[in-house]
């Protein structure tokens, strides 16, 4: 969840790609609705990707093709405030089978001839098997992967190496194309399509994540306690950049702040 100082900032982020790309793209697995809405138009921001809407809702916009569609949040603003939405088919985590931390048991891709569990064509299928599945509920021949998890890449190689392979092999084999990319090279992807994209006018809440299991209180539950939080983290802030400061001239200067760093987030929480 986003913990605001004491306003918005009212600057655009902007990544450059090799110095010829700007987008501005705005992922966000952990916010919610109508909040991640008003933070990205008021940025400036031309698309949005998250995970999280109920699994009612997931389910029948599988079904309907209807993952991906122009939010506008507020009547007030108008067409003005139009956002590219896509919500992601499952959780912001891989395809199963596609998962390589180290803890994990997704086969990995074994190239070399010699060894006696050789499987390139296997893992070349199960990846096209699971690119189809997810193109049958998307518009357009464009689909997002978003390859990770909540604390995964401590061994970044893992997946890297096991990426790079797929990429290579299933490129080779030509029926579907697969890249490395970025959500604004996506966005821009999906805009350029000729596709009429559903209108979405209200929020995403209520939510659960399953039956019976709903966000609601994520919110409404101890509200003075959050107001709280949020007023206080713009003071931790000023308070933190002071002692990283000191700690230039003054061993474990930032030490006084250190342990506050996750109790703003898991206070809200």
């Amino acid at each position: 969840m986003l913990a605001y100082g004491s306003n918005y900032s009212r600057s655009i982020l902007k990544i450059v790609y090799e110095n010829q790309l700007t987008e501005t793209i705005f992922p966000r697995y952990q916010m919610f609705f109508v909040e991640v809405w008003d933070v990205a138009m008021l940025l400036g921001f031309d698309s949005l990707h998250f995970a999280r809407i109920d699994y009612q809702d997931r389910a029948k916009r599988k079904e309907d093709k209807s993952l991906e569609v122009i939010w506008c949040g507020s009547k007030t603003f108008g067409s003005s405030s139009q956002i590219f939405t896509n919500a992601f088919p499952r959780h912001y985590s891989a395809p199963n089978g596609f998962n390589f931390e180290l803890n994990d048991y997704s086969t990995p891709v074994q190239d070399n001839p010699l060894l006696y569990d050789y499987n390139v064509e296997q893992r070349v299928n199960d990846f096209i098997d699971a690119a189809m599945i997810q193109a049958n509920i998307t518009l357009t021949n464009h689909i997002m992967w978003t390859m990770g998890d909540d604390f995964q890449y401590q061994y970044a190689e893992s997946w890297f190496k096991q990426m790079d392979k797929l990429i290579h092999y299933v490129n080779k084999d030509g029926r579907v194309n697969a890249l490395y990319s970025t959500p604004s090279i996506y966005a821009d992807a999906k805009n350029a399509a000729n596709v009429s994209w559903s209108l979405k006018s209200d929020d995403y809440f209520p939510y659960a994540d399953s039956a019976n299991a709903y966000w609601t209180g994520y919110y409404t539950s101890r509200p003075a306690l959050k107001r709280y939080i949020r007023l206080l983290s713009g003071y931790y802030l000023v308070c933190h950049h002071i002692c990283i400061f000191l700690s230039i001239f003054v061993e474990d200067g930032d030490a006084a702040t250190y342990n506050c760093e996750g109790d703003g987030p898991f206070l809200q929480n």
